[in-house]
C-alpha cells in the first residue's frame, strides 16, 4: 500500500480601488546579476523562512502552521510584474522576495513560474502536481496588453471578467460563486468554497493561485504496521493518541549540533519531490515548545544548507502520525513587518504597469492551506505485537512523537513547495 499527502492550497489576492489616486513610480532600475538554479534557490528559501518565522513568531506554543511559499512567491512576483519600474512598490517586492539580493533579473525571477515547470504528472499517478492561476477584473477594468502578455507567458494567467458589485446570492454570476466555482474546479472539489464573506464592493481585481499537491511515498509505509493508539507528546505534561504509522526504510538521515536537531528525507515516487522533517532534541528539562521554538529561531539558509549536507544513507526505523493539520492566514501585517508598505497603502501603491486605471491598491491577501499525512486504504489496520517486534530490528531509529517542522522540496525548481510546523496533529483514525 502506498502513503499519500494530499496538500490543498489557495492564495487570494484582493485589489480594491481606492479614492485617490496612487502616485507614479520613478526612474526605471535593473537588477543585474547572472541566471542560475543557485540563485533562484537561494531567494526563494531565503523568502520561505524570512516568512515562517515572522508566522511562527506570531503563534501560540501549541498552534500549528502551515505555508507554500512558492505560491505566495508566485503571486507576489505577478504584483511586482505589474508594479512600475523603479517605484517604492516595485523595490519593495525586489527587496522582500530576496532578488536583488540573490542579483537576479526580473525576466529570470519570472522565468522560475515558468509553465514548464508547473505540472509534474507520472503516467501512474504517483505524483501529481497542478498549480492555476486566474486573474478576476471588475468589468470595465483593463490590463495593460504587455502585462497581460507577460503574465500568461510566465504563469501561464488567464484573466476573466466579473462584477464585483453584484449582491452575494441574487444569481449565478455573483464574483463570491464564480470564484468559489473555479476554485473548486482547480482543486477537484477538495475546497468547495474558498470566499465565504461577501467580497467589498470596491474590489477591482482579484488574484487567485491554487496548489495541489498528490503525492505518493517512494517508499510503501504498511498499514499492518500502524499503531491505532499511537502517542504524540504535546508538552512534557500532555500527550496526545494518534494512529503511528511504521516502516523500515532505506532513506537519508541527518543531524545538526548547531541546530540540535536530526533531519529525515522521505522521497516521493516523483523523486524531484521529498518531504523533509526537521525534529528538535530533547533537552532534559526543556518542553518541547521550548525545543521547537529554539530550532525555529536559528533556521537560516547557511544552517539549513549545513544539516542538509550532513544527509546519509542509512537504514531507518520510522514511526510517524497519520494527521490532519490546516491553516488560515492573513498575510497583509507580517508583509508590511518584512518591509512590503507601499502595495498596501491606496495612496502610495504603483501597479501602473498592470493596468491604466491607477486607482489599485492591494486591500487583502489570505492565504489557505489543508495538509494529510495518510495511508492509502488501511481500513482494519492495528498494531499487533508481531508489528512491534519487526520494527524493532537492527538499524536507526525516527520517531515523529513530538512536535516537528517539515518541508516538502521541489528540487528540480529549486523550490520550497511547503513549510510547516506540527505541534498538535489532528488525529486520522480512518484514511482514504
Amino acid at each position: 500500500m502506498n502513503a499519500v499527502i494530499w496538500i490543498r492550497i489557495l492564495l487570494l489576492i484582493s485589489l480594491a480601488g481606492c479614492l485617490e489616486a496612487a502616485k507614479k513610480g520613478g526612474d526605471s532600475g535593473n537588477s543585474g546579476g547572472a541566471s542560475t538554479v543557485q540563485r533562484v534557490s537561494r531567494a526563494h528559501l531565503e523568502f520561505a523562512l524570512s516568512l515562517y518565522q515572522r508566522l511562527a513568531s506570531d503563534l501560540g506554543p501549541h498552534e500549528n502552521l502551515v505555508i507554500s511559499p512558492h505560491s505566495i512567491a508566485s503571486v507576489l512576483s505577478q504584483l511586482w510584474l505589474g508594479s512600475g519600474v523603479g517605484s517604492s512598490t516595485y523595490r519593495q517586492l525586489e527587496k522582500v522576495l530576496f532578488y536583488r539580493d540573490s542579483g537576479l533579473t526580473p525576466s529570470q525571477a519570472h522565468q522560475t513560474f515558468h509553465p514548464s515547470n508547473y505540472g509534474i504528472t507520472d503516467s501512474d499517478l504517483n505524483a501529481v502536481v497542478d498549480i492555476a492561476n486566474k486573474i478576476y477584473l471588475q468589468k470595465g477594468v483593463s490590463l495593460r496588453k504587455e502585462f497581460e502578455d507577460d503574465l500568461a507567458h510566465f504563469y501561464n494567467s488567464s484573466v476573466s471578467t466579473v462584477d464585483f458589485t453584484t449582491v452575494p446570492g441574487s444569481g449565478t454570476r455573483s464574483a463570491q460563486r464564480v470564484v468559489n466555482k473555479w476554485v473548486s474546479t482547480q482543486t477537484k472539489g477538495r475546497i468547495s468554497s474558498l470566499i465565504d464573506k461577501p467580497l467589498s464592493h470596491e474590489t477591482r481585481m482579484l488574484i487567485v493561485n491554487a496548489l495541489v499537491l498528490d503525492a505518493h511515498w517512494l517508499h510503501s509505509f504498511d498499514p499492518t504496521m500502524t499503531a491505532a493508539n499511537g502517542i504524540f507528546h504535546l508538552s512534557s505534561k500532555s500527550k496526545l493518541e494518534i494512529p503511528m504509522m511504521a516502516g523500515k526504510f532505506q532513506v537519508s538521515l541527518g543531524e545538526s549540533h548547531e541546530l540540535n536537531c536530526r533531519l529525515l528525507e522521505l522521497p516521493f515516487k516523483a523523486r524531484r519531490l521529498s518531504m523533509f522533517l526537521l525534529l528538535p532534541n530533547e533537552e532534559q528539562g526543556e518542553d518541547t515548545s521550548q525545543s521547537l521554538r529554539r530550532l525555529e529561531a536559528s533556521l537560516n539558509s547557511d544552517t539549513l544548507k549545513q544539516l542538509f549536507s550532513s544527509l546519509t544513507q542509512e537504514t531507518v526505523h520510522v514511526r510517524m502520525p497519520r494527521f490532519r493539520v490546516a491553516h488560515s492566514t492573513a498575510l497583509e501585517d507580517t508583509l508590511r513587518r518584512m518591509g512590503l508598505v507601499t502595495l498596501f497603502d491606496p495612496l502610495r501603491a504603483n501597479l501602473s504597469r498592470m493596468s491604466t486605471n491607477t486607482q489599485l491598491a492591494v486591500s487583502a491577501m489570505a492565504h489557505k492551506v489543508h495538509l494529510e499525512v495518510t495511508e492509502k486504504g488501511t481500513e482494519g489496520a492495528a498494531a499487533t505485537s508481531s508489528g512491534i517486534e519487526r520494527f524493532g530490528e537492527i538499524g536507526e531509529f525516527f520517531e515523529v512523537n513530538r512536535p516537528f517542522i517539515f518541508l516538502i522540496w521541489d528540487y528540480k525548481r529549486g523550490a520550497l513547495l511547503f513549510i510547516g510546523r506540527v505541534t498538535y496533529p489532528e488525529p486520522l483514525f480512518n484514511s482514504s
